[in-house]
């Protein structure tokens, strides 16, 4: 084994590319008798969907995934889970923990969770919670810091089917202090993060499928405007909605990609809805891409249910239409 050893997150092309050296891992830490879900014998097809299902989950924005690598390909990866039901928003699972024997036993695992805590961190998580039925896991898990709960007999099955004791560990992760304000859209950080929306929707639909409102236009006084920062005052996203006579209309809502799974985006709608609902909006809608698979998720979450066209909006195949009333 190499010992120039890289640790980088993968998005879900990455995962795609990659499958073949992850289901290799996955394959052989199972033939070695870890317990992560899988039974003997295990196909390789298994190990392949089971890794097309991870790239589904981070393309949503549910996962963030790490992998180890050698000169001779992955060694290793880790999966931080964030799509938790709505009450634990606070919160993330660690999961797969994975390092191929060829390379154990050289700090891989603990660079691993290392830098998985430090993408939770840069998420806004303040609570990590995982599981183990390895000895040498426990190890490392008590050496970084994490508090041990106990451990539930007979919790799980190892791949030969033997019965094995699960503990349970929990670590505490300092809170970033985001803020959402109300602010003019008309200052620099915001037409930079406006550049950035417009220039993913313009690669991704016609000129004339894209009803983006420009920064003249936010600035109209029927428009809330909401700026989310970093705790440092970085802007890393925005979004508004426009006072209608019959219902506020969420428009521009945009976080920078590595401010996503943070779960600032529930954070951002809800802020606009309730300064919406100050000024008398009692129903909400927008208009979004068929393909913008992460923003339909968020929509649907926060109670958005699809309908017809609405306004001066055609019916076009790259539109989908979507409202909510508020109690």
């Amino acid at each position: 084994m190499s010992t120039d050893v890289a640790v980088r997150q993968i998005d879900a092309r990455e995962i795609a590319a990659l499958r073949d050296q992850l289901a290799d891992v996955l394959l052989d830490c199972v033939e070695g008798g870890a317990s992560v879900s899988f039974m003997l014998p295990m196909a390789r097809a298994t190990a392949l969907l089971f890794w097309d299902e991870v790239a589904g989950g981070v393309a949503r924005g549910e996962r963030t995934v790490f992998v180890a690598e050698d000169g001779e390909g992955v060694v290793g990866t880790v999966q931080l889970t964030t799509g938790l039901p709505e009450n634990q928003p606070h919160r993330a699972d660690v999961a797969k923990l994975l390092v191929h024997r060829r390379a154990r036993n050289s700090g891989i695992g603990r660079r691993l969770m290392l830098a998985l805590e430090d993408a939770a961190r840069a998420q806004g998580k303040t609570l990590l919670v995982l599981d183990t039925a390895n000895a040498a896991a426990e190890r490392l898990y008590a050496r970084l810091g994490w508090q041990r709960v106990g451990s539930v007999p007979g919790y799980a099955l190892l791949p030969n089917g033997e019965p094995c004791d699960t503990a349970f560990f929990y670590k505490p992760l300092q809170e970033q202090a985001m803020q959402i304000t109300f602010e003019t859209p008309d200052q620099p950080a915001v037409h930079a993060l406006i550049r950035e929306l417009d220039a993913h929707l313009y690669s991704l639909y016609p000129p004339e499928n894209v009803y983006a409102l420009d920064v003249a236009s936010l600035c109209a006084p029927d428009v809330l405007f909401a700026v989310v920062r970093e705790p440092d005052g970085t802007a890393i996203g925005c979004g508004a909605i426009v006072i209608q006579p019959e219902y506020g209309e969420v428009k521009r809502m945009y976080l920078r990609p590595q401010a996503r799974g943070r779960g600032l985006a529930r954070r951002l709608l809800a802020a606009l809805e309730a300064k919406a609902m100050e000024h008398g909006c009692r129903s909400f809608m927008l208009e979004t891409g068929p393909t913008l698979d992460e923003a339909l998720a968020l929509y649907e979450r926060m109670g958005y249910r699809r309908r017809g066209p609405f306004g001066d909006y055609p019916d076009h195949p790259t539109s989908v239409f979507m409202q909510k009333d508020s109690v």
